[in-house]
């Protein structure tokens, strides 16, 4: 059975042997503390003794506040147990000022100087300086805990000022480098040129008279290079995507169209519809390969059905079972699914920030209808009370708050089918981001899995070969 050392307690006991004057003891316990102890202990301890030797007067509110700030139990023990105890000053020894004579076999005819001076040791000011000094700091020390107001130290988290006054540009605010970027926010590139489009280079005459985009930037429109022919009206997105994908077929030819394509789907990630759209376009103009013009990674592997393209063994070493797609739609099938999730949570907040809203004002509608209904009381009872020349105004009060009661209950009853609704809005909200998060969270792991599988079926080809 195994003891722990206790650094605290043994400080206990070196300090009642020095105080016994067992000074050859505390030597021996000592030095077994300066064997056992961790170096956190001992640079402490080490400070604490540096703190008590150099500041003897404050050391005591000191040590208080840093007992307050320790981090782990066992420094608050270290500190309690090196503290000095109430009434004890710990200082160091002033070097004697006496000038009585010393007598010697060389100096037996000296004599003691009858002149009084009045004399003061620099190193005697410097140790009342340094008391004033240590005094002062330590009220400022309680001064400051008792004054702050429980505000924590460090860094504080910026303002709502603080974060506008980051935001504003300087000069005449208008931030010039901002304003010339432009997202490149069309799914499909230039047919010319394959460069990135953005709203910008769209022909949004073409695309107000409702034939549809030609696929072109402006500087290649503006050069006349061909692009996609003008659709009919009341065109579809699927019209609109198979336009381009025959145009890419004419200009490319099948074997670069098909690659063509392929970039095309990639490129429409997460807009389902069009990666759909060109799905089925190849498909349909595409025939199938036979198995002998397939490449040997490709026999016997069915083509993807997320996208346009074949698939090869290295798509299926990830998985234990074929799920049809190919490494790339099954990485997008992850990364929509986390998408979905973190979607399905912020609809759920908003939801649950509806029905919060709504349960307020029925809340508040419910409030009103019970005062109208007091103040209704309030006239019945004026009525019954009232002599005869006041009754005909009595009654007509007691109408009007009728009529307000009878409204003031219907407010209640729709704020309060409103509520309900929020409600069960909120709950399906949560149920469904639950369900996506749990979805989201399963691909994850199998992502995880087919990376762990392909990791291992890697170092067995390296093994074998």
């Amino acid at each position: 059975m195994s003891v722990v050392y206790s650094v605290p307690e043994n400080l206990v006991e070196l300090t009642k042997l020095v105080e016994a004057g067992d000074l050859p003891a505390a030597k021996k316990l000592g030095k077994t503390l300066l064997n056992k102890a961790d170096m956190r202990a001992l640079w402490l301890i080490a400070r604490i003794a540096k703190l008590l030797e150099n500041r003897p007067h404050g050391a005591v509110d000191l040590l208080r506040a840093w007992w307050e700030s320790a981090p782990t139990e066992a420094d608050r023990a270290i500190i309690a147990a090196c503290a000095p105890k109430d009434g004890e000053q710990r200082h160091r020894p002033q070097a004697s000022n006496d000038r009585a004579p010393r007598w010697n076999g060389r100096n037996n005819y000296q004599a003691p100087s009858t002149v009084q001076t009045r004399r003061q040791d620099a190193a005697d000011l410097r140790t009342r300086r340094r008391a004033r000094q240590e005094a002062a700091d330590a009220a400022a020390f309680r001064r400051y805990k008792g004054e702050r107001g429980g505000v924590a130290d460090g860094p504080q988290l910026d303002t709502r000022e603080d974060r506008e006054r980051a935001e504003q540009v300087y000069a005449s605010g208008f931030d010039y480098d901002r304003a010339a970027l432009h997202g490149t926010d069309v799914p499909f590139r230039c047919l010319s040129c394959s460069i990135s489009r953005s709203r910008y280079d769209l022909n949004r005459d073409r695309i107000k008279a409702g034939h549809g985009d030609d696929g072109l930037c402006g500087e290649c429109r503006e050069r006349g290079y061909p692009g996609i022919p003008e659709l009919a009206n009341g065109h579809s997105v699927a019209d609109a995507v198979n336009a381009r994908c025959a145009f890419l077929c004419a200009e490319l030819g099948a074997v670069a169209a098909r690659v063509a394509l392929q970039t095309e789907w990639k490129q429409a990630k997460g807009r389902g519809a069009i990666q759909a759209a060109i799905s089925d376009y190849a498909f349909t103009h595409f025939p199938a390969k036979d198995a002998d013009e397939l490449p040997a990674a490709t026999a016997g592997v069915a083509p993807c059905t997320g996208c346009p393209e074949a698939r090869t063994a290295h798509d299926l070493r990830a998985v234990g079972e074929d799920d049809g797609l190919c490494a790339e739609c099954r990485a997008a099938d992850a990364e929509n699914a986390a998408a979905n999730a973190v979607a399905d949570e912020v609809a759920a907040h908003r939801a649950a920030a509806r029905a919060a809203v709504a349960r307020a004002a029925a809340d508040d509608a419910a409030a009103k209808y019970e005062a109208a209904d007091a103040a209704h009381d309030a006239a019945m009872a004026a009525v019954f009370a009232a002599p005869d020349e006041d009754l005909a105004e009595a009654e007509a009060d007691a109408d009007a708050a009728a009529i307000a009661v009878a409204e003031a209950e219907a407010a209640a009853l729709r704020a309060a089918d409103a509520a309900e609704d929020a409600r069960i809005e909120a709950e399906e909200a949560a149920v469904k981001a639950a369900d996506t998060e749990a979805a989201a969270m399963l691909a994850e792991i199998d992502e995880m899995d087919a990376a762990e599988i392909a990791a291992a079926a890697q170092v067995a080809e390296s093994a074998a070969a």
